[in-house]
């Protein structure tokens, strides 16, 4: 029996593997894959299925594997119409609503498709917030961000963004298969900082830093997603921002595990709180977890909470400028942190040429 969530992975692999050129398929299925040998030989079945089907609605193979499971659930099945856009399969589904993809019939390109979920179509503030992620991420433009494409309403009144398809896996399925080499980890922290410091630039802390929210496509290109819970600390430039972006009161929003202490405390965040989340990703890469495991929620705030330094455990051959760095991102007074991504991304960067001298 395939589970929902090893489906939704098979899925992003399929998806990334099918617009490869042939030759590269094998390398990064491997790669992918790595030791989950029934996975391997699942997408491959799929990828076959697929190639030599030629009249199944014109469909992907593996859409009529996905119509056969019980346990998947999707409102929309593919060859559906939302407005210009052809639903081709679900990529799964968050707190607010389900992620398909999809193909842009005017533009002949495959995008994903966020619609809220029907029973919060109704609910202004969760509306209000399923637009602000697409109005925050729309305010940047950074290569590793993820590109919005659209943010419009159905004939139904459902609302929906268009944004651009990562071709990838999330940095938490890369992490179920293992910790990441030092130089693989700066690799991801330098485009993360490198989008966060864009984000800043304009006055948007993302505040949900987390591996679930960082992808990395196969040729190792990283895009931050998700600004659901954006916060808004400067004014924007355009005076359409004041209506058109909804900031919300301070409240406790986000993974407890990735807060830095000023979040927990609900105080007022800026930009050093996504560095301290950032340094609990960077952390993970390099250990395998994060640095205030705990039996209950209670005790792990209370870890975060505490005022003297967290014990931090480094693999033994990872160098002391790496170590002084991940530790300087998690100094719980925030005065004490780095004081902006840029001067982190160019200290990552600095030891990543060091590495690879």
């Amino acid at each position: 029996m395939i589970t929902h969530d090893r489906w939704q992975r098979i899925k992003e692999i399929l998806h990334s593997a099918q617009d490869l050129p042939s030759k590269e398929r094998a390398d990064f299925l491997n790669r992918v894959c790595g030791t989950d040998k029934t996975m391997l030989r699942e997408v491959e079945s799929l990828l076959i299925a697929d190639a030599g089907n030629e009249d199944f609605l014109n469909e992907p193979a593996y859409e009529f594997v996905a119509g056969m499971l019980a346990d998947e659930a999707s409102e929309f099945s593919a060859g559906q119409r939302i407005g210009r856009y052809t639903i081709l399969s679900s990529l799964g589904a968050g707190g607010m609503g389900q992620i398909y993809l999809a193909r842009d019939t005017a533009l002949g390109r495959k995008i994903a498709l966020k619609l809220i979920s029907p029973e919060f179509s109704s609910d202004l503030g969760r509306v209000r917030r399923f637009e602000q992620e697409a109005r925050a991420a729309s305010a940047l433009n950074h290569p590793n961000v993820c590109v919005i494409y659209e943010i419009g309403i159905t004939e139904t009144g459902r609302h929906f963004i268009s944004m651009e398809y990562i071709q990838g896996i999330t940095l938490r399925d890369q992490l179920a298969r293992g910790i990441l080499t030092p130089v693989e980890a700066l690799r991801v922290a330098i485009q993360v900082s490198a989008a966060l410091s864009s984000a800043h630039a304009v006055g948007i802390v993302h505040r949900d830093i987390k591996p679930e929210n960082i992808m990395v496509r196969p040729d190792g290109y990283v895009k931050v997603v998700d600004f659901g819970i954006a916060k808004l600390t400067e004014i924007l430039s355009e005076p359409e921002h004041l209506t058109q972006v909804y900031t919300g009161s301070e409240k406790l929003t986000g993974t407890v595990k990735y807060m830095s202490p000023e979040q927990l405390r609900e105080a007022q965040v800026d930009e050093r709180t996504d560095i301290w989340s950032l340094g609990i990703v960077l952390y993970e890469m390099l250990t395998g977890s994060t640095p205030f495991e705990a039996r209950s929620l209670n005790d792990m705030i209370a870890k975060i909470l505490r005022s003297e330094p967290c014990e931090l455990r480094f693999p033994d051959e990872l160098p002391i400028r790496f170590r002084e760095i991940v530790s300087k991102t998690l100094e719980k007074n925030r005065d004490e942190r780095y004081q902006t991504a840029t001067k982190l991304a160019a200290d990552l960067n600095l030891l990543l040429r060091e590495k690879e001298q």
